[in-house]
């Protein structure tokens, strides 16, 4: 199972705990944020399939072989204007030899932050961070 999949399983049962265990008569309003993926406050974290931090940083990263590895990720930036999104640049191997280039632009927190790439496992070749995503 995915970290993307795992950590949404994880906010569910949380919130579902939660619910039950709240009065019937009074509201209840819970932000349920992943608390174990390991990647701190201000971070840009790639797991690996294991759900293993490969790659944790807070300022822009670029590596032209690519590390090799992603899984999964999590943008757990800081509300910052102009400085909380991330643009990412990944590789996969094609079949016939060469590489397919993939962006995204990530949203900061949780859900937006996370993901899996489609691919299964890619190169992480560069992270940069930005201003909205548009």
């Amino acid at each position: 199972m995915s970290f993307g999949k795992i950590m949404a399983a994880a906010a569910l049962t949380a919130a579902s705990t939660m619910a039950a265990a709240a009065p019937a008569t009074s509201a209840v309003a819970a932000e349920v944020e992943p608390q174990d993926s390991g990647c701190a406050s201000g971070q840009f974290c790639v797991f690996d399939y294991s759900g293993n931090i490969i790659l944790s940083t807070g300022s822009d990263w670029y590596d032209a072989d690519g590390l090799y590895g992603g899984y999964s990720y999590f943008n757990n930036g800081k509300p910052q204007p102009g400085y909380d999104h991330i643009e990412l640049t990944y590789e996969w191997p094609l079949s016939s030899g060469g590489y397919w280039t993939g962006h995204r632009c990530i949203h900061r927190g949780h859900p937006e932050g996370l993901g899996d790439f489609d691919q299964d496992v890619v190169y992480i070749v560069h992270v940069r961070w930005r201003g909205e995503c548009t």
